[in-house]
């Protein structure tokens, strides 16, 4: 029975970390689902929508990037940085507040959670922003 909890245990904790990496990409990823249940509603077979997700999302990823590194006016970086790290924020600050509420009955310490995810996630995003580091 001990093994199984600490199975369990991994298990919970590779599923928030990948939650977490998901967080803070949350622009491509919610672009890429979109596309994908597009292409599927229409008609679209489940491998060819799922391929043309996971590509719309690593293009957009590679190109925000890109775009991001390429730019030299602080105003066009402040722009870029805004629509690729605001959704990761908002991602971020769900998840925290969901993982929390699993676990505490305090809505007021949820919501710190919450917001401390928020930035976590908003940081990792700029990084993958940036090319510093992968989410």
């Amino acid at each position: 029975m001990t093994i199984l909890l600490l199975f369990g245990l991994v298990a919970a904790t590779a599923l928030v970390r990948f939650l977490f990496s998901l967080a803070a990409i949350a622009l491509p990823v919610s672009t890429g689902i979109a596309l994908g249940l597009s292409l599927h509603s229409a008609g679209v077979g489940i491998a060819a929508s799922l391929a043309a997700a996971c590509l719309v999302a690593l293009v957009l990823l590679a190109c925000g990037t890109a775009a991001y590194r390429a730019a030299h006016a602080p105003l066009a970086r402040l722009f870029l940085l805004l629509i690729f790290v605001l959704p990761a924020a908002v991602a971020g600050y769900s998840v925290g507040r969901a993982v929390s509420a699993l676990v505490l009955d305090q809505r007021l310490v949820a919501t710190i959670f919450g917001l401390l995810c928020a930035a976590i996630t908003a940081n990792a995003a700029h990084r993958t922003l940036r090319g510093s580091a992968t989410a």
